[in-house]
């Protein structure tokens, strides 16, 4: 009985799996400072070349800090939780 279990429901884990691996590769690009810090040096060389106006610039600059700092506080917590 297990066995025919394990059949019907490996579609359903496949799918679980794959969502898993989604969230976990989003979640990484939104916490992982490098690709944060490279959207803000993107962010300014469209300043310089005038492809934004200086207020959608602050808007954006604002939102990637937040995210910077998210992120650092993340990985801090994280780090703190792997020492305990």
């Amino acid at each position: 009985m297990f066995i025919i279990d394990d059949l019907l429901l490996a579609p359903f884990r496949f799918v679980l799996f794959i969502a898993e691996e989604i969230k976990n590769h989003v979640e990484a690009e939104l916490t992982d400072e490098t690709v944060i810090r490279q959207k803000l040096l993107e962010l300014q060389i469209r300043l310089e070349e005038e492809e934004i106006d200086p207020e959608e610039y602050a808007e954006k600059e604002a939102a990637l800090i937040e995210r910077l700092h998210l992120a650092q506080a993340a990985k801090l917590l994280q780090e703190e939780e792997e020492r305990e």
